[in-house]
């Protein structure tokens, strides 16, 4: 979990022992009361150019995501297009807690 301070710790444990109150979101305006939030969740679908799907991190949508709420949250991909590709997501610092990948018919099977 790392060296995070007693409020994460904190918001951990309440993920694990209640259902955690996930808020998916697209717009700033239409987010809840703080108080109410565990997780924040964006449905991200990167647009395919040329034929060739997008495996970036989406750091711009995890900035947006975590200015969300006053308090650190975890932040989560609730569905999207491509799987982003791991390194980049460690090198973007865009920590993402889960993904919920669509197949809209780009992949073969």
């Amino acid at each position: 979990m790392g060296t995070g301070s007693g409020g994460e710790l904190a918001a951990a444990l309440r993920l694990a022992t209640v259902l955690p109150r996930i808020w998916n979101g697209q717009r700033r305006d239409l987010y809840p009361d703080p108080a109410t939030v565990d997780i924040i969740g964006q449905d991200i679908y990167p647009t395919v150019r040329n034929g060739v799907p997008d495996f970036s991190s989406q750091l711009v949508r995890y900035v947006e995501s975590v200015t969300y709420n006053p308090a650190p949250r975890i932040i989560a991909y609730t569905e999207n297009g491509t799987m982003p590709d791991p390194d980049q997501l460690i090198s973007d610092k865009a920590k993402r807690s889960l993904f919920m990948t669509w197949n809209d018919g780009w992949q073969s099977t």
